[in-house]
């Protein structure tokens, strides 16, 4: 019979079976394969000249018997699979850590992160400090030079921040990934 021919829940039983079948035959040492990947001797999947047309695909009771054995091929995969993992977590021991040793081990984190944020504010303290002591001394010592460095200051801080403005739209366009907006007003 015709590909074409046989009804499509037939079509779909018998590519299902042959799948099976492959898998089944692969497992045979030394069986010889066609370029389609079945074997040689296989009747129902190489036909000779000749033969009957109704012994071209398998019979309703080939291929409930195929579904029932991948059913039960399944469930002793699933079944081995619950034995071995089961095998597995008997294996590892499940001792829970002592509490001390868990205090012990807060205690040391707290104790570090402590000393980083001691260094951390000592460090802020001191570039403050330095800051101050330079802008006081500026001051006093020449103050005009001081207004002049403050206005210039003051006027960088502003270029930076509008730059930033400019370089964030392509940045964001390109984490979005939409093209950027040349021009126009800021948003």
């Amino acid at each position: 019979m015709k590909e074409k021919e046989r009804p499509e829940a037939e079509r779909t039983n018998a590519s299902r079976n042959g799948a099976a079948r492959s898998e089944a035959e692969s497992e045979q040492p030394g069986a010889a394969r066609t370029d389609a990947g079945r074997t040689l001797g296989d009747r129902s999947e190489a036909k000779q000249p000749g033969e009957d047309k109704a012994d071209a695909g398998p019979t309703a009771a080939q291929r409930l018997e195929s579904d029932c054995s991948d059913e039960q091929a399944q469930e002793a995969f699933v079944l081995q699979l619950q034995l071995e993992l089961k095998q597995m977590d008997d294996s590892l021991s499940e001792a829970e850590p002592d509490p001390q040793q868990m205090l012990a081990l807060v205690r040391e984190v707290q104790a570090g992160q402590r000393r980083r944020l001691l260094r951390d504010l000592l460090r802020f303290w001191l570039a403050a400090a330095v800051v101050l002591a330079g802008g006081i001394w500026a001051a006093g010592a020449a103050p005009a030079y001081y207004v002049g460095a403050q206005l210039a200051l003051t006027a960088a801080t502003f270029a930076l921040v509008a730059l930033a403005g400019l370089l964030r739209r392509p940045l964001e366009a390109r984490r979005s990934g939409k093209p950027a907006e040349r021009g126009g007003d800021a948003a």
